[in-house]
């Protein structure tokens, strides 16, 4: 390959790489706003009607069906876990959190390729201000 070739790619990944950064820095933005607060925001809301219920159940007495904190959280994860639109809400949330894990890595594989490109771009600078022009053999 020949040096000015090197040089010219160099050059392109160093502008193009910022921008492709914040890109899948906004993607990641907008993924972690709104439809997951969202989706917390109803989960609260099913949790807190499901404690509710709980704790207006009655024995055949009137009394308390579930009459200590243990008894009514047990009894409200249990309700919770048979409830097909919580379930529905947990895999939408964990599948955005995977989401926003597989866009985390590639910001990170952009970086890394950033860092490398500089790197590049200083060796480069340092070959053509020496006076190497000719071809590189790489």
């Amino acid at each position: 390959m020949i040096l000015t070739e090197i040089v010219k790619d160099n050059i392109v990944d160093l502008q193009t790489l910022p921008k492709d950064i914040l890109d899948k820095r906004k993607e990641l933005n907008g993924l972690s706003g709104n439809e997951l607060k969202i989706i917390e925001r109803e989960m609260e809301e099913l949790e807190s009607e499901a404690l509710f219920e709980v704790s207006e159940d009655k024995d055949e007495k009137g009394k308390p069906k579930f009459s200590n904190k243990e008894t009514r959280d047990a009894e409200k994860s249990r309700r919770l876990r048979d409830d097909a639109a919580y379930q529905k809400l947990i895999a939408k949330k964990d599948e955005i959190q995977d989401k926003r894990a597989d866009i985390d890595l590639g910001i990170k594989a952009l970086q890394d390729n950033l860092s490398a490109q500089k790197a590049l771009a200083y060796l480069l600078g340092g070959i053509l201000s020496s006076g190497y022009n000719h071809a590189l053999d790489i």
